[in-house]
């Protein structure tokens, strides 16, 4: 794996944990309504797809996720 494969896949898997960091102290888990947990599956499943070059199984995960 090369050294630029590695630094990008590293910056996907940062902004994904970073956008869930966010969404936790964002607003109450209790009313996602108009938060920022809406927004956490699609990128988890977005993230996921750039790293594993799999659109099926990210989108899968995405759905748990949601």
């Amino acid at each position: 794996m090369s050294t630029k494969k590695v630094v990008t896949n590293v910056l996907i898997l940062a902004f994904v944990v970073g956008f869930g960091v966010l969404c936790a102290f964002t607003g109450s888990i209790t009313s996602p309504v108009g938060t920022l947990w809406s927004l956490f599956p699609p990128v988890v499943a977005i993230g996921l797809a750039l790293i594993t070059k799999e659109a099926y199984s990210s989108l899968f995960v995405g759905i748990l996720t949601g």
